[in-house]
């Protein structure tokens, strides 16, 4: 198998930027066996599927299947895929630098240390209640901070990654006139 073979002009590097999004699950039914073993082999496995879908892409411009502006105007949107690509592997790698994660611990828990001082005079009493209800506030948002930063997980708190190409695969599968998967459906209220 080579560039070229099966389907038409536009529908292989359609279900070749399919397998991109479903990079992680399910891509190989789109590929052929030797791309598969190309891909495989990659570093970047994402990067490797726009480059093939461009080799198909450049594949189908020589044989004249497809004509130059139509070939500028894919071209276009696989270069949009690439820059997606990379601004989600610079949010997936880039952790949140260590002082600014340390600043704003440090400063909640001064915070919750020094606010029972300025309260106790005015609230007598109530001031323990209020300030474990402003603890568990402030420690409640670092937490939920700390968890975004890394929504490509698989935890439920992270992005649907899975529900979303699969919805991206049946748009691709209806155009391709394949069989459509069914969509996911949340699993105890919670869609991955």
């Amino acid at each position: 198998g080579g560039v070229g073979e099966l389907n038409s002009e536009g529908s292989r590097v359609s279900e070749i930027v399919a397998s991109h999004v479903s990079i992680v699950r399910d891509r190989d039914r789109f590929l052929l066996p030797s791309e598969v073993c190309a891909i495989a082999s990659a570093k970047n496995p994402a990067d490797s599927i726009l480059r093939i879908a461009g080799e198909h892409l450049q594949w189908h411009l020589a044989q004249g299947k497809l004509d130059s502006i139509l070939s500028v105007a894919v071209n276009a949107k696989l270069d949009l895929l690439g820059e997606c690509q990379g601004a989600c592997e610079r949010l997936a790698n880039t952790p949140l630098p260590l002082p600014y994660t340390l600043l704003v611990y440090r400063t909640v828990y001064l915070y919750i240390l020094l606010a029972p001082l300025a309260m106790a005079q005015d609230m007598g009493y109530y001031t323990a209640l209020f300030n474990a209800i402003l603890a568990y506030t402030f420690f409640g948002l670092h937490e939920l901070a700390r968890q975004m930063e890394t929504p490509f997980g698989e935890e439920e708190q992270c992005l649907p990654l899975d529900a979303i190409s699969r919805a991206i695969e049946i748009s691709v599968a209806e155009v391709l006139g394949l069989p459509i998967p069914p969509p996911l459906e949340p699993v105890g209220g919670i869609l991955m």
